[in-house]
Order: C-alpha cells, then structure tokens, then sequence
C-alpha cells in the first residue's frame, strides 16, 4: 500500500491563491465592500460562465433560492402554493419555500436522485395537481440529475421551476427552470471564502425582482429610500466577490481533475463487496463529493478517521428534511430518500488530493470491508 505523505486528508480543501488574496485587498481598499463593483463584475463573468443572460449575486444560496420563490411569487401573484421538492438534501431549500409564504411538497427521489419519475405518478390524480404552482429539484452531489427532464415537464404543465444548483457548479448548462441557484459555501467546487449565492435567469423580470429582493426591496432606478417590493438585507460581499472572480478562473480545470479522482474511485470500488457507486454520473457531473452507500457506513468512517494518514468522511445528508423536528407534520414517508441518507457515505475528490492519495483511500475501504465480512 502506497502510504501519502500528508498525514490527513481532508474531506474539503478550499484553495486561495496570492491572485485571490490580492483581488480582497483591492476590494478593501478600493471598492465599497457591499455589492460595490466587484460585484456587478462577478455577476457578469458567472452568468457568461454558466450561460445565462442575468445572474443576481447574494448572501448565501439560502438566500438565492429564497428570492427566486419570491420573485416568482410576485411574478404570478400567487403565493401560499404547494412546491414540489425532494426531501433529499439540505433543509434550506424547504425552508425557503416556507419563507416565502409557500408550503413544500416533499415527493420521494429514485435510487439515481432523480425526481421526475414519483412526481408524475403523484400528479397523475387530478385532485392532486390541486394548488401545484412550481418544482425544485436539486442537483445533489454535484450531479444533474433529471433536471431537464422536470423542465420540460414544467413547461407542459405550466408550472415554475426553480433549480437548487447549489451542489452542481458546472458550465455551460444554460438555466434549466425559471431560474438556478449556487452556494459559495467554502465547501463547493467554488467558494468566495465566505457565505455567498447566485441567481441566474433568463427572466429579466425574475432579475429584477431578485435584485430588488436582496437589496431590502429598493429599485436602482428609484431613490434608495423607496421600497416597493418586499426585500431583506442579502447583498453579497464585494470583498467575496473579488475572490470569486478569481476562483471563477479556474473552476472548469478545478471540476475536470474532480471528475478524474471520481473515475479512479469508480475504478478502484468497481468489486468492493457490499459498496454501491453512483450509477448517475454523466459527462457533465462535477462531483461536490464522491458518495458510496454501505449498510457499514458507520463502521467504514471509523475506520476511515482513524487510519493513519486519516482520512475524513462527511454524510450528505444523514436525516430526510421530511423527517427533521421542525417538518413532523408533513406524512410522507419517502423511503428513498430514508434508505439512501441511512447509507450513503461521502469521499474526498477534490483538486488537492492526488491519484496516490485515491488509491490509498480505496486499499483503506476495501480493506475494511475483507475484514468485516471474513
């Protein structure tokens, strides 16, 4: 076994570069530091990245889903609406659709994180189409799933689509739905070394309406102390978005060696017994982690952690949204979902592990798995 020379390896490694340290200190020192014109520039260069015509910076991706929703509520004049949304994921895409005066939908995923195929069985019924007014799917893992699928199911249907991309930072996919939103939490493809978020959307009404949200409801072209939309305080950082410039550089080159690590896991875990790899990977998955499912994940991770070098393992994500205290009232059961958070264990793959450090991962795993079943 090939043993790293580091002596852990970590489930996330933001990387920051003299060039990212040098554009914060310019932001400092010459732009105004909230959403000044570092801001409108990172806008403008991610909304090229992704191939959107408008993108709207924000605080968090929390806050990128949640003005998105109300864009659209003030689009369609309707709130207090069902959306649709998988309760496989992170709590704040059901929370934002709470926030905004709307009530979440949770439809079970299949084993490949798709949502369409239990959506149509459940909008089958008529009574059930009752009060339907958008989906969200989430692209989880850093994978797309069946995102275009439930686009072109939205359109059919006359329905909003609004895409939780926060995990899925990749380029060139256009908007797929109303309009997509990104974290920049450290722990993505790309980050701005804070809490930040990305809208982009085709709809320069959702554009504005968005801008207007995060700007505490202002409108640039009115007096500042004018408010005719709803809005909180979301703004984004022009100091993060400096660093986010410079990130943005080299995100597609950071997503390629994620997706070389991803196929030596693939290749290495190919026979492991009692290990289920992600059989929903396409050319455009950017890989935020590499998960595998095993009914050992508890006793894997221990292992993991305490071999030497360690080695850290996360759980993306370990309890249902449906399940948490604060959504008990919700009935469905969503076994998927529960089966897959009951088991999946997530690797690292990110741009500063190398293929030496992948293979003693692996020689780690399978060892471990011999050892519990011999």
């Amino acid at each position: 076994m090939l043993i790293p020379q580091n002596n852990h390896i970590k489930l996330f490694d933001p990387i920051l570069t003299d060039e990212m340290k040098s554009a914060a200190m310019d932001a400092l020192e010459n732009d105004i530091w909230s959403d000044g014109e570092y801001v409108s520039k990172f806008e403008e260069k991610f909304a090229d990245f992704v191939g959107a015509k408008y993108a709207v910076a924000t605080s968090s991706g929390t806050s990128a889903i949640y003005s998105s929703i109300m864009a659209l509520n003030a689009i369609s004049g309707v709130s207090h609406q069902k959306i649709i949304t998988s309760p496989f994921g992170f709590i704040t895409s059901a929370n934002s659709i709470v926030l905004s005066q709307n009530i979440p939908q949770f439809i079970d995923i299949d084993e490949d994180l798709n949502l369409l195929p239990n959506i149509e069985k459940h909008l089958s019924s008529i009574k059930n189409m009752e009060n339907i007014g958008a989906i969200m799917p989430v692209c989880m893992h850093g994978h797309k799933t069946d995102i275009d699928k439930i686009q072109s199911f939205c359109a059919e249907q006359d329905l909003h689509m609004v895409t939780d991309a926060c995990q899925f930072h990749a380029k060139g996919t256009g908007v797929v739905g109303d309009a997509m939103c990104y974290s920049f939490y450290p722990t993505k493809n790309m980050t701005i070394c804070m809490d930040g978020g990305m809208i982009v959307t085709d709809d320069e009404r959702i554009r504005d309406l968005a801008k207007s949200i995060t700007d505490c409801g202002r409108t640039p072209s009115i007096s500042r102390y004018m408010h005719r939309n709803f809005g909180l305080t979301m703004r984004m950082s022009s100091i993060g978005a400096a660093i986010g410039i410079e990130q943005l550089k080299h995100l597609d080159d950071w997503n390629k060696i994620r997706k070389r690590n991803a196929m030596e896991y693939l290749r290495c875990l190919q026979n492991t017994f009692g290990i289920r790899l992600p059989t929903h990977c396409t050319d455009e998955s950017v890989w935020y982690v590499f998960e595998i499912r095993t009914k050992s994940r508890n006793l894997l991770s221990a292992h993991l952690k305490n071999s030497s070098p360690s080695i850290n393992t996360g759980i993306h994500f370990p309890i249902p949204i449906n399940r948490q205290s604060v959504y008990q009232g919700y009935a469905d059961k969503c076994p998927v979902s529960k089966n897959i958070a009951d088991t999946t264990l997530s690797l690292p793959v990110h741009p500063n592990i190398s293929i030496d450090d992948i293979k003693y991962i692996c020689d780690i795993i399978n060892g471990c798995i011999e050892n519990s079943h011999a």
